[in-house]
């Protein structure tokens, strides 16, 4: 039977790197991570309507942190939450990844490689400041991945990742703005913007420590 334990150096690295975020949020140190974090949010609502049906019109990403995906067909009810889990799991798998896998450099080529292309294909107006933001960034992860080390990838794999997680948890409290995801919900299948942000909120929180748990977690040999 296969034994896992606890990698209690890598936990207290993550938590101090989620402090670190959590009284940044707000500074221009991440505004680059927090503007790539709506770029997850708005992927996640395309990607909802895509997998019921639908396709992506265009990704607006806006310097206030905005932003807005706009889609036709799908199913509402599956695009709406589509945002923070899109969030989430993007978040989760880059700090799984960057935590167990000794291919990081590889894993930020692949990433700016596909957000270069989704830029292109996608965010609008061109040009915008959501449209050359995505360009710049996409570029400079590139470069990363070309010319940093492994350590410095690995760094910023784990940054990226417990910032987009964590994003959710942050924002959903703005759900008593009248355009928000969690006003559109309540509109749709009733309730009210707070209760859907409340069941959002906890599921995002949830979900941040699962992934937490899994990024810390190694294989024990039993030889």
């Amino acid at each position: 039977m296969e034994k896992f334990n606890t990698n209690y150096r890598e936990l207290g690295y993550l938590l101090a790197l989620t402090i670190i975020v959590y009284f940044l949020r707000d500074s221009i140190f991440l505004f680059p991570l927090w503007r790539l974090g709506t770029l997850f949010h708005e992927l996640g609502h395309g990607i909802g309507a895509v997998l019921t049906g639908g396709s992506i019109r265009e990704i607006q990403i806006n310097y206030d942190g905005g932003g807005l995906c706009k889609t036709t067909g799908g199913w509402r009810f599956v695009t709406l939450p589509a945002g923070y889990l899109g969030n989430m799991l993007v978040g989760g798998m880059l700090m799984c990844w960057a935590a167990h896998s000794k291919q990081d450099r590889k894993i930020m080529r692949y990433l700016g490689i596909f957000l270069l292309i989704f830029t292109f294909a996608y965010v609008r107006p061109v040009p915008g400041f959501g449209f050359l933001f995505c360009i710049l960034t996409s570029t400079a992860i590139i470069a990363l991945s070309s010319y940093a080390s492994q350590k410095i990838n690995d760094f910023f794999l784990k940054i990226i990742g417990l910032n987009s997680s964590l994003q959710a948890v942050f924002h959903l409290p703005n759900y008593a703005n009248p355009i928000s995801d969690a006003t559109k919900f309540s509109e749709l299948l009733g309730g009210t913007p707070f209760f859907w942000a409340t069941v959002w909120w906890i599921t995002a929180l949830v979900a941040s420590f699962y992934f937490l748990y899994i990024a810390t977690r190694y294989k024990v040999s039993n030889e």
